[in-house]
């Protein structure tokens, strides 16, 4: 909020799809789409399976380029080169020959190699304490659990501080009490870096407990069915009457894809 009667500061978008269609060959796959994604916003996406929610993260990264129509991140056209992009897979993706210190110490090695080594100790220690792996810094990917892996995974992502993170299915093999508590990770994590974070989920309930917005999705050709506002604050309650409402609308959305 700002004082002494002056506006409050107005967001700015991040991320915007003008006119974007992909197609592989004859197939049409994500169809004319236009949305933007603001300044540290979450927004959610879910939609059938094989409906290109996947191909729309590997598009934002240009390993796939668009068949029309324009991806921008800061008013740029989006370019891995220029803009600091993470992603975290569903598979946990460590390398088993290297420690979970430098497993996420990689990052900044690829984007921030110019920083001294005093710099990057620093940031690791801090993304340790956050992620709760301070004291498994020299363990190995196979001495830890699919939970502790993921948070590896989170931490590297999270410790370059991204422009734009991109989530996919990050959860998706996890128990569900492991799934409750990372996903209370990644909304603090969010608020603490202040990430702007596109997260792929077919779990309606996953979407509604930590996005923004929630961008719903047909069957091939893909394009936007709705966009549903979440204006609830975190941490959200899965039994509120508020809840419930925006998950029932949302599950009626998806009902019929």
């Amino acid at each position: 909020m700002s004082g002494n009667g002056s506006k409050p500061e107005e967001k700015k978008i991040k991320i915007r799809f003008t006119n974007f269609t992909k197609s592989f060959g004859d197939l049409l796959v994500l169809d004319n789409m236009n949305f933007s994604v603001m300044e540290n916003e979450f927004l959610c996406i879910v939609g059938p399976t094989g409906c290109g929610k996947t191909t729309l993260c590997n598009l934002i990264t240009t390993i796939y380029p668009p068949t029309s129509g324009e991806i921008e991140i800061n008013g740029e056209s989006a370019n891995p080169r220029r803009h600091n992009i993470s992603f975290v897979f569903q598979e946990p993706s460590a390398f088993p020959w290297r420690t979970l210190w430098d497993n996420v110490k990689f990052g900044l090695e690829i984007k921030e190699g110019s920083k001294s080594k005093e710099e990057i100790d620093e940031r690791l220690s801090e993304i340790f304490r956050m992620v709760k792996l301070k004291g498994f810094e020299e363990y190995y990917p196979h001495q830890i659990s699919m939970g502790m892996s993921q948070r590896v995974a989170i931490a590297r992502a999270f410790v370059t501080r991204p422009d734009l993170l991109l989530m996919d299915e990050p959860f998706g093999q996890l128990d569900i009490k492991t799934r409750f508590h990372m996903m209370d990770e990644i909304l603090r994590l969010w608020r603490e870096i202040k990430a702007t974070i596109i997260y792929v989920t077919h779990n309606l309930e996953e979407a509604v407990y930590l996005g923004q917005n929630i961008l719903v999705l047909t069957q091939k050709p893909t394009h936007i069915k709705e966009t549903v506002e979440v204006n609830l604050p975190h941490p959200r309650d899965y039994a509120s009457p508020e809840f419930i409402d925006i998950r029932k609308r949302v599950t009626e959305l998806v009902k019929w894809w």
